[in-house]
């Protein structure tokens, strides 16, 4: 399988490469992931400590942020549905450079927080879920379509790696206007990296289904409430992850503070579960594939339960939960796409969006409260509970979507 665009023949490596749609859409997301998904957590710390506005209030930010992301969801997918999703990607990679200019310019604390609010219009049209409805809008082959959605994913699964390093090595020079102003011109690249010519599909696979069970170009209500019953089970899954990777470093930073580099391996074992969707797309379905990543997870709860959260074992529960999240990022997409036409899938995943980034955004409150109210089993017990709801959700979206 492959993808190739109208190009000369003879071109080089790099040729080759940028030349090629997913890689330049992979390489945009790979810059809009960075600074607009991980760059206020990471420079946050840095504001508050020189400014001594209370850190607290930027993460209810971030939240707040979260939550227009989600509700904005449907409204870009029906604008991409409508053709329209090129345009809304290079306005929202402007605006989201204007906001990080205007907030490098802070002089008060309302207005940072407002600007991190008002990234959350942004990342609805420029995040994973528009850049796969893109993505899946142009490739009719589902199967071809779930491969080039597993290169985004993996290219730009490396944001970390470019962000954090590049606010702890410029800090010092630069404060954390400086920062905020670079990450700005960061996003102004990502408007010229985005992918402005056609793709055109090569070896199509004649064994994949071009049509999907739902042959409807409308959204109904049972259509609605079935992309919502799905988007809960993606979302209570992502809930669990995040009641894990936003506790037990805490946990740990009062239990064992010597092993909390454990915590590491999230970026290793996300692209490590990215990279074996390949190859179990060769044995299982893709809601095969869910089925499997949330048992996994609920073994490493279990895990993690069961031994008190021992370093001893801890990190097999990372590495497992880990991966769970890098192969949840896309598999829900793909899900969708094999459930639902393309005619309508930037609106589906707009919904799916909205329960999976709602329950990411109450993730840390919840967390914070259960763990620090009740403790580390009641937390364990919480996320074990989301884990088990997310396969049962799953089971029932699937019986549902047949009787539409």
């Amino acid at each position: 399988m492959s993808y190739d665009t109208k190009a000369p023949a003879k071109r080089s490596c790099l040729g080759r490469f940028w030349g090629d749609y997913v890689n330049r859409l992979a390489i945009t997301e790979l810059i809009i992931l960075g600074c607009c998904f991980y760059a206020f957590g990471a420079i946050s710390p840095i504001i508050a400590r020189d400014t001594g506005w209370p850190a607290e209030y930027a993460f209810y930010a971030v939240t707040g942020g979260f939550v227009v992301w989600a509700m904005l969801s449907p409204v870009a997918g029906y604008f991409i549905d409508q053709g329209y999703g090129p345009a809304l990607t290079r306005i929202s990679i402007i605006l989201a450079s204007v906001i990080f200019f205007v907030a490098s310019m802070s002089q008060s604390q309302t207005m940072l927080y407002a600007c991190i609010v008002l990234l959350g219009v942004c990342m609805s049209c420029i995040m994973y879920e528009p850049t796969f409805a893109q993505l899946m809008r142009k490739i009719p082959d589902p199967e071809l379509a779930h491969k080039a959605i597993v290169k985004v994913a993996l290219i730009s699964g490396a944001s970390p790696i470019l962000i954090y390093p590049y606010v702890t090595a410029l800090e010092p020079v630069l404060g954390w206007r400086g920062l905020l102003v670079g990450v700005g011109v960061f996003i102004c690249v990502a408007f010229f990296t985005f992918p402005h010519q056609a793709l055109s599909q090569t070896e199509p696979n004649t064994n994949v289904p071009q049509e999907s069970p739902v042959q409807r170009r409308s959204l109904s209500v049972p259509m609605i409430l079935v992309c919502l019953i799905l988007g809960a089970s993606f979302g209570l899954a992502i809930l669990a992850y995040v009641l894990f990777i936003f506790q037990l470093p805490a946990h740990l930073a009062q239990t064992a503070p010597e092993w909390t580099w454990m915590f590491m391996l999230i970026g290793p074992a996300q692209v490590g579960g990215r990279l074996a969707m390949p190859l179990l797309k060769k044995h299982l379905k893709p809601e095969g594939m869910a089925y499997a990543m949330f048992s996994i997870m609920a073994m490493c709860v279990l895990l993690i339960w069961a031994t008190n959260a021992s370093p001893a074992t801890l990190w097999i529960a990372i590495f497992g939960l880990g991966a769970g999240w890098g192969v949840c990022t896309v598999l829900r997409s793909m899900v969708t796409r094999t459930y639902f036409e393309r005619e309508i899938i930037g609106r589906t995943s707009g919904i799916v969006a909205i329960c999976v980034l709602g329950f990411m955004a109450v993730g840390p409150a919840i967390g914070g409260f259960v763990f620090m109210n009740f403790g580390l089993s009641t937390l364990c017990a919480l996320m074990l509970f989301c884990t088990i709801m997310a396969l049962v959700l799953l089971k029932c979206f699937l019986w549902q979507v047949q009787k539409i």
